[in-house]
């Protein structure tokens, strides 16, 4: 005859010890490497991510160009002019507020006004601009307004840190 104690106890540690066994292996199956990190406990940016344009660009280094054309190659023969139409702050004023830590850096919104369709799917594209150079850049289609389709992309660089500090 069976316990049902006995077995409840025994399901009950064996539900403990794999519990414990899969928190300690979770930055295991997420790919986090404690040797990534800094000396204050953040993980490290790669040099290949560091080593991109985008990594440096700020908002100042955009808004000079509004106006400005970007050109993205879609296809082998397909070419598309993206115009600057904005470029806006989106730093999160509400975190202050609410007592949650602050950040450092910056993050910002571009749109884009585009001259014909990139494609259906939210991806990244090669953007070419006279002064900016080559650059990648994950486009999202932002809709449409007086038959003109919009694009945009938000640039993240931001991290735990004291006050916010402008770039």
């Amino acid at each position: 005859m069976s316990n049902p104690r006995r077995d409840f106890l025994k399901s009950a540690f064996m539900s403990i010890a794999a519990a414990g066994l899969i928190s300690q292996s979770s930055r295991f199956a997420f790919g986090q490497k404690d040797r990534l990190k800094d000396a204050h406990g953040n993980f490290q940016i790669p040099a290949q991510a560091a080593g991109d344009p985008l990594f440096h660009f700020t908002r100042t280094t955009f808004e000079p160009y509004m106006g400005s054309e970007f050109r993205v190659t879609v296809g082998p023969y397909k070419t598309v002019n993206l115009r600057l139409v904005k470029v806006e702050d989106q730093r999160p004023q509400a975190r202050q507020q609410k007592g949650m830590p602050r950040t450092e850096g910056e993050c910002f919104l571009l749109l884009f006004q585009a001259s014909g369709k990139l494609s259906d799917l939210q991806q990244t594209y090669v953007l070419q601009h006279e002064a900016l150079g080559k650059f990648s850049l994950f486009l999202v289609d932002a809709g449409e307004k007086a038959n003109a389709t919009y694009y945009s992309a938000v640039i993240n660089h931001t991290r735990p840190g004291g006050a916010s500090t402008k770039m």
